[in-house]
């Protein structure tokens, strides 16, 4: 054997860096697929989909679509086969048993009803393809935004391929993902110099998932970007009172089924309930799942969260408007976290963490807190929450430590307390930027 050489043994290690990164990315890609979209594909039953296309479909016909009995009527041909008992849309159990109707805002049926002209099947698919094509156009837009190098790009590309929270929007066809997505590329409309862009993709963000979308609205207010914010603002006044005038102007008396399905949503252990109730609810990542073991009552949970949450927002707009943090990026990183802390939100949210590990990846190597923020990160690339309840619904859990308040909360609950983590490191960040911190500046077309 012929010994290298020691001009030859750096390209023999890059050429194997190359091929080992490009190993990751391939399966990373195989479990993207098999855990997500092929999953969306091979669901022939019910999917988070279904039932805003029929509200939708109901809203365009001028029916209240928060109705069990216009679900009912609008129900798609082709859904027929699962669709429920006639009898849990006459007495309402529907809402509680499956969650549907949805209590989607009206900006986001309104945004959906132009396309319930197409067959079920069909429309399902096109969001489909649109989500998987913006999800690559978002994390480019991320590793560009970020300025991360050859190397820290392959390897965010790895991360967000195997970011479980996307996997499972996108397995149930969960138009949280859709959301974030319009978020992030709003952030780089902005980049690119493209106000009223931004400014209507943050408007879309918002009209589909508020939750989510809000950070976005208050992140660009406080950073007076009047422009933007004042789009974003009148695209979202247009998307609530021109579906508002039409289910008016049809006599549907709407807003009471809205009510009731926001009420049994979050209270009647349907998804959104966060305690004992729902068997589903360590599905949950904001704070009240892991609060609620200790404190045992919801009013007092939901209250001790809103005084957490209300202190950590009053920390992050001192640092936003009297520090002026130098890396912007972070200052959007701690809102994103700390909006799913404060209210409902499943796991498939979390994909909006996908903005602070963009920068997390991207500071990582100079920074030991953006390196520790990665790490916790890490928790999010399996859905432990739902993993471990799976578990205990059948009873594989041998310790019994899951049915200690400890345990529930610790264990059972552990992607929030991560986020917890997560906010408390990107808080620290703003408070003391790192010295390699750059300012985030828009690009000059």
């Amino acid at each position: 054997m012929i010994p290298l050489t020691c001009d030859e043994s750096p390209v023999l290690s890059n050429r194997w860096k190359r091929h080992l990164l490009g190993l990751a990315v391939v399966c990373a890609c195989v479990v993207f697929v098999i855990r997500g979209p092929y999953r969306a594909v091979m669901n022939h039953g019910l999917n988070d989909l279904l039932s805003p296309y029929i509200q939708s479909s109901a809203f365009l016909h001028g029916q209240d679509p928060y109705s069990c009995q216009s679900l009912f009527s609008y129900w798609p041909d082709q859904g027929l086969r699962f669709r429920p008992d006639s009898r849990q849309f006459i007495d309402g159990s529907i809402l509680v048993r499956h969650g549907i109707p949805t209590a989607y805002p009206i900006t986001s049926l309104f945004l959906l009803a132009s396309l319930t002209w197409m067959p079920w099947n069909v429309f399902q698919l096109l969001i489909l393809a649109a989500t998987l094509l913006l999800f690559g156009a978002a994390v480019l837009a991320l590793a560009a935004m970020t300025n991360m190098s050859r190397v820290q790009r392959t390897g965010f590309v790895v991360f967000a391929l195997v970011f479980a929270p996307l996997h499972t929007g996108i397995g149930t066809c969960n138009l949280a993902v859709l959301a974030v997505e319009a978020g992030i590329l709003a952030l780089w409309a902005e980049k690119i110099r493209k106000p009223f862009v931004c400014g209507v993709l943050i408007a879309i963000c918002v009209g589909v998932k508020p939750p989510l979308g809000l950070c976005f609205l208050l992140y660009y207010l406080v950073k007076r970007s009047w422009r933007i914010s004042t789009v974003a603002l009148a695209s979202l006044a247009i998307m609530g009172i021109v579906p508002i005038l039409w289910l008016n102007l049809h006599h549907a008396a709407w807003i009471s089924n809205y009510t009731a399905d926001t009420r049994a949503l979050l209270e009647n252990g349907t998804l959104g309930d966060f305690t004992e109730k729902n068997p589903l609810r360590f599905g949950l990542v904001n704070l009240q799942v892991a609060l609620y073991p200790f404190v045992h009552e919801r009013y007092a949970t939901n209250l001790l969260v809103g005084v957490i949450c209300g202190s950590l927002l009053v920390v992050w707009l001192v640092l936003a408007l009297k520090i002026k943090p130098r890396d912007e990026f972070a200052c959007l990183s701690a809102l994103a976290v700390l909006t799913l802390l404060c209210v409902y939100h499943r796991f498939y949210d979390a994909s909006l963490l996908i903005i602070p590990v963009s920068w997390l990846f991207a500071k990582a190597r100079s920074d030991r807190v953006a390196a520790l923020g990665l790490a916790v990160s890490a928790a999010f690339l399996v859905p432990g929450g739902t993993l471990l309840q799976n578990l205990q619904l059948k009873g594989q859990l041998l310790t019994g430590i899951e049915k200690s308040n400890l345990g529930q909360s610790f264990v059972m609950g552990h992607a929030v307390w991560c986020s917890v983590i997560l906010v408390s490191l990107l808080l620290y960040r703003m408070a003391v930027p790192s010295p390699t911190a750059s300012p985030y500046e828009p690009l000059r077309p």
